[in-house]
């Protein structure tokens, strides 16, 4: 749509849903078209992502704020640009889909995880966390940013003559048609001071094996079952102290299995007849550990809410044989240690070694659940206790959910106030949905600037005097004390 050919820009891009064909008279057909959004394919897909914060490789256990890649803007990209998180490996990426336009939010999550989600649904868990508008343009750009922080360059005003229209960018000026603009101020849904986050996970350390290292194992030649009874009813991930040699992303995904005793053969692993889940090292990330010294990473399991155990049962934790003599993958130990553990060349059961002892740095947590309330003072002194429930689904871990109650309570904590049907005249420019614009009223005396939710664009071609776009109705919305 533009208003010559020189300005023609792309205001839809999506696909063809439904097709109805009416026949209302012998000598007449009509097609009638129901078509959605590109945003469609985000819930054509589905994920198995997990996101840990990095920890500090001394202790492993204090969390790494200089870790930019536990941003909520940074899982974004990643559920659309990595393949590590597919359901299915071979299943190829969603291309035509860009990521220019994700503002850098300076939330991080510590454990981010999602199993069996649609991209959209993940990246709606993630816009809650990060207080973000979200959805994919008219170009497949997805845009993520937070309310009244991204500025669309527009005007809407009926005051063509004023001194902030007079210059303004003609490509991304328009007129209001109909004056005096109404809105509404509401605390329906809004006004909120009390939230209460139900559910949210906290993970608890039941395994910490952290000697002084003196030596390595290195997993190019054997498989590796290291031996642990913990006291809990469900493993939510591991971590290990690993070094590297090379470059490891060469060999590909580092594959670990949590498993029990073999049945036919107790007291040694099974990964036939006891195997209880299976965890992956992505190549993409393998390039984070460490030449030496201390160098801890979490691994998570191909579960939701946790690998159930029984307490006090004997596992192992198999890593499978990886790397080359080049490029490989060590674990740190204490050859002192008392330990179990036991190797395979091919992990195949009975053909594990003898159970020898060793101190292998490695650490295991368990998952609870706990409740949170948040209480905004703000907006207690002027609105009351008004409270609300918001119901965590599982893997939503204690740290996660409580910058997610921060961030919620930062708009539901104020008034929305939200401008419907604003008329104005067709814009040369296409106008971005989330992003804010400037709209003046010299009737009302309104003069603000609130962020686009929704541009409805109404076209008609009954015959060649009446084509094209005569308005464009916008939905505007702000929120405010």
């Amino acid at each position: 749509m533009g208003k010559s050919s020189s300005d023609l820009n792309r205001w839809f891009n999506g696909k063809i849903l439904e097709v109805k064909v009416i026949r209302p008279d012998t000598n007449l057909q009509q097609i009638q078209l129901t078509c959605a959004g590109w945003g469609e394919r985000l819930k054509c897909r589905t994920t198995k992502i997990k996101r840990f914060q990095d920890k500090d490789d001394a202790t492993g256990l204090v969390l790494d704020d200089t870790d930019t890649t536990a941003r909520v803007s940074e899982i974004v990209k990643d559920i659309i640009e990595d393949t590590d998180h597919y359901l299915d490996d071979g299943l190829g990426t969603e291309t035509g889909i860009t990521v220019t336009g994700v503002q850098t939010i300076d939330i991080k999550l510590a454990d981010f995880q999602q199993v069996g989600q649609t991209w959209a649904s993940a990246i709606s868990q993630l816009a809650t966390y990060g207080n973000a508008y979200w959805g994919l343009d008219q170009d497949r750009d997805l845009y993520f940013h937070t309310p009244m922080t991204q500025d669309g360059g527009f005007l809407f005003t009926n005051n063509l003559a004023g001194a902030d229209a007079v210059g303004w960018d003609s490509k991304k000026l328009g007129f209001l048609n109909r004056t005096p603009v109404e809105w509404v101020d509401t605390t329906f849904g809004a006004g909120i001071s009390i939230l209460h986050g139900l559910g949210a996970n906290v993970h608890t350390l039941v395994v910490d094996r952290n000697p002084t290292p003196n030596s390595t194992f290195n997993f190019k030649d054997n498989y590796l079952a290291i031996e642990f009874v913990p006291n809990c009813d469900n493993i939510e991930k591991i971590s290990c102290s690993f070094n590297k040699n090379g470059t490891p992303a060469n060999a590909g995904d580092m594959t670990i299995f949590l498993c029990g005793e073999d049945r036919d053969a107790s007291g040694k692993p099974s990964l036939g007849n006891n195997l209880r889940a299976k965890g992956t090292l992505h190549s993409t990330k393998l390039g984070d550990i460490a030449s030496s010294g201390r160098s801890w990473h979490e691994i998570g399991f191909n579960t939701v809410g946790g690998v159930p155990v029984a307490p006090n049962d004997k596992l192992y934790l198999v890593f499978k044989k990886f790397g080359d003599a080049t490029d490989n993958i060590v674990i740190e130990r204490d050859t002192a240690g008392t330990e179990n553990f036991f190797t395979s060349a091919g992990g195949v059961d009975g053909t594990w070694s003898a159970a020898a002892t060793d101190g292998f740095l490695m650490r295991v947590w368990t998952n609870n659940t706990i409740d949170i309330t948040l209480e905004n003072t703000s907006s207690v002194k002027k609105y009351g206790k008004r409270e609300v429930v918001f119901s965590f689904g599982q893997n939503v871990q204690e740290e996660t959910a409580r910058e997610a109650l921060i961030a919620v309570s930062d708009v539901l904590g104020k008034e929305k106030r939200t401008y419907s049907q604003v008329f104005v005249t067709p814009v040369t420019d296409k106008i971005p949905l989330g992003k804010k614009c400037r709209i003046q009223d010299s009737t009302s005396g309104l003069d603000t600037e609130a962020d686009v939710v929704a541009v409805d664009v109404a076209m008609r071609a009954d015959d060649n005097t009446n084509l094209g776009a005569r308005n464009l109705v916008l939905t505007l919305e702000e929120s405010h004390f």
